[in-house]
């Protein structure tokens, strides 16, 4: 009777589960790394490092699935790793709480709310919706899976189990492995335990290590894909891991390494502090006190080694995203996703400690029915309420903004023989799946940091073959932007990204000449209107669900959505820069609506810097009122912009500028210096704090924050004709 219900309560969670995710599924892909995702299972292609061939070899089958597009169908996949790993939580449940001291049917009723109340955390369920959220609830469910498969042997100790664990932990490996890895002292820790406890370690002998040895090997064999289909075909092809050197920078992550290490103590901190957030925000103060409950229940029901497993999981993993990772405080939302193999340990210790109250419960004398009747709607309520209080956030259904914004690049091409340099995964990987999936990319998308690599040369040369590239791996990678551009600027159009960073940097020369067009930059030919051509592209592009914000944005979801006002951004200094200031402030406004907490501050700025120019050119026209009325507003507008984001230099460099122009030398130099504070290198600052210091009579002060400034921008006209001054006048 109880196989039968514990197969009948099993598949209620899948089924319930699945439902709830596929009715709030992504219809195509989240704005992360999810087209990527979709397209090298599509295609089977290699991912970004360690390449997760079993996401690839999986996802190829849900692609064939006769229902919805493909990224819908990869999306599907996320969903069923999660279900299944909700119907081993479940069971695992059952085999720690199966005492014979309460009735069968609350210790089922503990295991299902539990476990439901796992399914609808705010993490698990949104990464349950999108395929790259598939590469964590895979790594669930081998967690999962791996505990049952733990816990199975500890009850009857047969080497089979051990052997099975061997093939499933090799294969979990093949996923994302550094997630897997740094779980395996736990799993060591409950396997010297268990040893100890029934005097298990003379039964291990040769045989069984070799064979165990054996079953991990075949298990990460699957990594042999990424060699396979990095000779013979991919088109998609992160690292060229096509011999066994490049194999093995592909999966160890040797790229990322310097990156991934904490190097201060402020970083430390602010990780932990993350941690202990986001399990407050995911648990609540009930779920943590349970939790915390559950420790000292999990000694009264005598499961001390599976507390010990636990508690182990819980703090390797704890310190491990506090000193491990090398956040800036940005981007500190990376941590979240990792943390759910945390919250499924902690929910454990939950159903603890809900069984330890059970057992109170029950003891007291009142009916039988009120017990059964009140304990039931206690314990439904704690899924039901994460249920109801995430569903909002969490429903992805109507989420279009990543495939929007992609189509809106696509439309801001106008010649399929262009070549587009796209920097940003949100510009990057949207145009994998539209060239290799939707079939709607025609251009050709150059990933423009690729290129400093040599693998990422031979791939652009495969993915474009019709565009004539003639530098060679060995040069720079300066030079092989310029390459590019130069070898084809006469021949067809290129665009670049809004966001174009490496670009900037690397080539500088192009920062001028590249203008708006649409969701995209230009590079401006003879007498191209570009900005009619950019107001044009604007009105025909797709802003579902901008306005009225009923969907919840993630982190990556607002770095997306940033991109929409900065494309208005763009235009509108495009009208700043040929004097048409009216045209200017109209879409610099439109900016500001489309605007969220990741450019509202620039955008003011960049009002504020509008207004400027309104001042200096009534100040032309010796209009002192007028000229005082925009310095005010561009005050304003500067404020705002501190006040929307305090972290930014810009706005403190740019009032310093205008309370040099109106004669406050003091109160200049107070806030250049707070510019300084905030981007050490910041030339303009520099420039502006000399100017201030030079007209408080500080002429010492002011050579040396000019040399500053000439130091760190060298090319400015300006900077070296105000030093020069300078000098000239301390002689």
């Amino acid at each position: 009777m109880q196989t039968k219900s514990k197969f009948i309560f099993s598949l209620f969670i899948f089924l319930l589960s699945f439902y709830v995710y596929v009715i709030t599924l992504n219809p195509v892909f989240h704005a992360n790394d999810s087209p990527e995702t979709v397209s090298c299972a599509y295609t089977l292609g290699i991912q970004h490092p360690p390449g997760y061939p079993l996401s690839a070899m999986i996802g190829k089958i849900f692609t064939f699935i006769p229902c919805g597009n493909i990224g819908f169908r990869v999306n599907l996949l996320s969903a069923t790793w999660t279900s299944l790993s909700l119907v081993f939580v479940f069971l695992i449940l059952l085999s720690i709480l199966k005492s014979g001291k309460i009735d069968f049917f609350y210790t089922c009723l503990i295991a299902i709310v539990t476990t439901l109340f796992f399914g609808f955390l705010y993490t698990v369920w949104s990464e349950s919706l999108s395929a790259k959220g598939g590469i964590y609830t895979f790594n669930l469910f081998f967690l999962t899976f791996l505990t049952w498969i733990a816990f199975n042997w500890e009850k009857n100790r047969n080497n089979k189990w051990i052997y099975l664990f061997s093939f499933i932990y090799g294969l979990s490996l093949c996923n994302h492995w550094e997630s897997i890895i740094v779980l395996t002292p736990a799993f060591f820790i409950f396997w010297l335990l268990i040893s100890k406890k029934y005097n298990l370690f003379n039964s291990y002998n040769k045989k069984n290590i070799l064979i165990s040895l054996f079953l991990f090997l075949i298990g990460l064999f699957a990594y042999s894909f990424l060699l396979l289909r990095s000779k013979y075909g991919a088109i998609l092809n992160w690292g060229s891991p096509d011999n066994l050197m490049q194999l093995i920078q592909v999966v160890l992550r040797e790229q990322y390494a310097e990156f991934e290490k904490a190097k201060h103590l402020a970083t430390i901190k602010a990780q932990a502090l993350r941690v202990f957030n986001l399990i407050l925000n995911e648990l609540n103060v009930i779920g943590l006190f349970l939790s915390i409950f559950g420790i000292a229940a999990f000694f009264k029901i005598q499961k001390k080694e599976k507390l010990i497993f636990f508690i182990t999981i819980i703090i390797i993993l704890i310190l491990a995203f506090s000193l491990y990772f090398n956040l800036k405080p940005d981007m500190l939302w990376v941590i979240d996703v990792f943390m759910i193999p945390v919250y499924a340990s902690m929910i454990f210790l939950v159903a603890g400690a809900l069984f330890v109250l059970c057992e109170f419960f029950l003891k007291l004398k009142i009916d039988e029915n009120i017990k059964k009747f009140f304990l039931t709607i206690l314990f439904i309520s704690l899924p039901l309420y994460t249920f109801i209080n995430n569903l909002k956030k969490a429903d992805q259904a109507s989420y279009f903004y990543a495939y929007d914004f992609g189509m809106n690049i696509i439309k801001s091409v106008d010649s399929q023989d262009a070549i587009v340099l796209l920097e940003g995964d949100f510009n990057v990987m949207p145009q994998m799946y539209f060239k290799y999936v939707a079939k709607k990319t025609h251009f050709c998308p150059v990933t423009t940091i690729f290129l400093y690599k040599d693998w990422g040369v031979k791939n652009f040369k495969k993915e474009c073959p019709e565009i004539p590239f003639t530098a060679n791996t060995a040069d720079t990678f300066p030079y092989k932007l310029a390459n590019l551009i130069a070898v084809n600027y006469q021949k067809r159009p290129i665009y670049t990204s809004i966001f174009k960073k490496t670009l900037d940097e690397f080539y500088p020369d192009t920062t001028k000449v590249f203008v708006s067009n649409g969701f995209l930059m230009k590079l401006k030919t003879h007498n191209y209107p570009y900005y009619k051509v950019s107001e044009q592209i604007l009105k025909t592009l797709s802003y579902r669900g901008l306005l009225d914000r009923k969907l919840y944005m993630n982190s990556t979801t607002q770095l997306c959505v940033s991109n929409f006002s900065s494309a208005y951004m763009e235009l509108g200094n495009s009208f700043k820069n040929i004097g048409d200031f009216r045209n200017a402030y109209k879409y610099l406004n439109k900016a500001l609506i489309l605007s969220n907490e990741k450019t509202k501050g620039l955008t003011l700025t960049h009002l504020g810097i509008l207004y400027s120019v309104l001042a200096i050119e009534a100040s032309k026209k010796s209009n002192k009122q007028t000229e005082m009325s925009f310095y005010e507003k561009a005050i304003d507008y500067y404020n705002q912009a501190i006040e929307a984001e305090k972290t930014l230099p810009e706005p403190y460099s740019n009032l310093a500028g205008i309370y040099n122009n109106l004669k406050q030398y003091d109160i200049a130099i107070e806030t250049a210096k707070k510019a300084l504070m905030l981007r050490p290198d910041f030339s303009e600052a520099y420039n502006n704090l000399a100017i201030a210091l030079y007209n408080s009579g500080d002429k010492k002060g002011a050579l040396n924050a000019m040399q500053r400034a000439v130091d760190i921008n060298p090319r400015n006209e300006m900077f070296r004709m105000n030093l020069e001054k300078i000098k000239e006048e301390l002689k």
